[in-house]
């Protein structure tokens, strides 16, 4: 998962930003729902919902940034139904008027991502 979103977001680096509301508009009136868009429309909004531009690694580093690592955990809890978890990981860094539409993309991911064969 962590090669995909990085790989989305070096793709994200050159578009423009992206209304993080207008991007959730955006994907409830598209019938197909698939994760790589929920990934996309995350990653051009995430900076938005933190306040700051997150730290996402290009593809293949070794390194896994603090950014990386909340990112993967809220996945994590999401997909293990941990609303509570992910709840309070939202909470430490995401103001409440964005915690919302962040939630409906990161459970657009989860809800659409191939089950796991092992860690991403």
């Amino acid at each position: 998962m962590l090669a995909v979103l990085r790989k989305e977001a070096a793709r994200c680096r050159v578009a423009p930003h992206l209304d993080l509301f207008e991007a959730c508009s955006l994907l409830t009136m598209d019938e197909e729902k698939a994760a790589k868009r929920y990934a996309t429309a995350l990653l051009r909004t995430l900076a938005q919902a933190l306040g700051q531009r997150a730290v996402v690694h290009m593809p293949g580093s070794n390194e896994i940034s603090f950014d990386e690592a909340w990112l993967l955990r809220l996945l994590e809890r999401l997909s293990a139904d941990d609303s509570d978890s992910a709840g309070f990981l939202l909470s430490r860094r995401v103001p409440q008027p964005y915690r919302r539409p962040l939630i409906f993309l990161l459970r657009g991911i989860v809800a659409d991502w191939p089950a796991p064969s092992g860690h991403s």
